[in-house]
Formats: C-alpha cells, sequence, structure tokens
C-alpha cells in the first residue's frame, strides 16, 4: 500500500496506525495523512521510512496486536530497532540469572515492550537505565544506556523510545541489559520477544519460565 491506493487493505492499516496514536479517518484512501503517519510511524521503528506499508512495516503494525491490554493498547514492541539484531538473539541465554543481553552498538534507540510507566533509575551495576512498570503485570529493566530518553516518571505507550544502548555501570562492551520480574520471579524473556518478533500471539510476562535461559 502507498500513497493512491484504496480499499479495505488501507482501512486495515489505518486501523493499525491509530492504535499507536495516529488520529486518521478510516476511509480506505492513502492520501497524504496516511502517508506521514506511515513516514512517522516507521521512523519510531528505526526501519525504511519510505511511506509505504510493505510486509516489513506491516509485520511492525501489526505485531503483538493480541496480546494483553492496558496502557500499551494492546500492542507489544520489540525492545530495540528490529533491523538491529537477527531473530536468533533474542532467545540467547545470559551469563548467570533470566534475562537477555542484546549485543547492540552505543546509541541505539530503546523502546518500551509494552505500555506502562517508566521511571528513571541508576546503579553501579545497571548504569543508567530505565524501569517499566508494564500494563501486563510485569517489570521490565533495562540497562547499560547511554543516555535516557527523559529524566523523570513517565506514561509511555508500547513502542514509545526510552532511551540509547551504551556501555555504563557493570558491562564490558555496548549491549542493551533486559530482564522481565513477575509474580515476585525474574522470568526468561527469550519467549516472549520471539513472539514480538514473529508477529504471533505474546505470552504474559506471569506465564514465562524462571529457569533454562542462563549458564
Amino acid at each position: 500500500m502507498q500513497y493512491g491506493s484504496r480499499g479495505s487493505t488501507v482501512r486495515a492499516a489505518q486501523v493499525q496506525l491509530n492504535k499507536y496514536g495516529h488520529r486518521l479517518s478510516v476511509d480506505g484512501i492513502f492520501g497524504s495523512g496516511t502517508r506521514s503517519a506511515t513516514i512517522a510511524f516507521q521512523r519510531s521503528r528505526g526501519i525504511s521510512a519510505d511511506g509505504i506499508v510493505g510486509p516489513t512495516t506491516w509485520l511492525y503494525l501489526t505485531s503483538g496486536a493480541s496480546g494483553g491490554g492496558g496502557g500499551g493498547g494492546g500492542s507489544r514492541s520489540l525492545p530495540v530497532p528490529r533491523s538491529a539484531l537477527p531473530r536468533s538473539e533474542y532467545d540467547d541465554p545470559h551469563h548467570d540469572y533470566p534475562a537477555l543481553d542484546l549485543p547492540v552498538g552505543t546509541g541505539t534507540s530503546a523502546y518500551a515492550v509494552v505500555g506502562g510507566t517508566a521511571t528513571p533509575i541508576s546503579s553501579s551495576s545497571c548504569g543508567l537505565g530505565m524501569s517499566l512498570a508494564g500494563s501486563d503485570g510485569g517489570t521490565y529493566t533495562y540497562c547499560h544506556f547511554s543516555s535516557r530518553a527523559f529524566t523523570s516518571e513517565r506514561s509511555v505507550s508500547a513502542g514509545t523510545r526510552i532511551g540509547y544502548t551504551g556501555n555504563t555501570g557493570n558491562s564490558t562492551g555496548p549491549h542493551l541489559h533486559l530482564q522481565i520480574r513477575a509474580g515476585g520471579a525474574l522470568r526468561c524473556p527469550g519467549r516472549m520477544m520471539l513472539a514480538i518478533y514473529d508477529g504471533t500471539a505474546v505470552p504474559s510476562p506471569a506465564s514465562l519460565p524462571t529457569s533454562g535461559c542462563s549458564y
């Protein structure tokens, strides 16, 4: 779909764009407003901002749309741009406890996985980071930022940029550390991340395993 397209597929794209805060008329006409919203969405996800809803953009628009409700509007986002890492990186074992280390360079955008309340954090081990109290009941901790996108508590939606990756705190190189806590325990992020990547139903944080993702 692109500028000038018409029909039910355009209406479907407009519905999806509106879930991410765009206020389009769902009229099935791919006009300048829909094109501008598409470009803004593509830029927020770090993909080619060409204003065309092709397979990659459609996957981003619909990934995790069947997940839980709340502040994220039922949507989920990968924690870094899809183009930054292959699928295989999202279920690699962590070195000593349930968590995920994503090897991305300094300055890579980090996104809220789900909507909720994001609070800046800082410690000698985590460095600069963010704690996200998700609308799905999980607490998502991001560590080793080079900088945060904001410096005070803020309500965010899935896909909101919350910081930029780096090498602060107890870190041996630039990467994003992500851990998920639910039901009083740390959970293995891999199953959730792969579901988001694949655009399939996203499991709840409390259903994720508490072991088997470290060595």
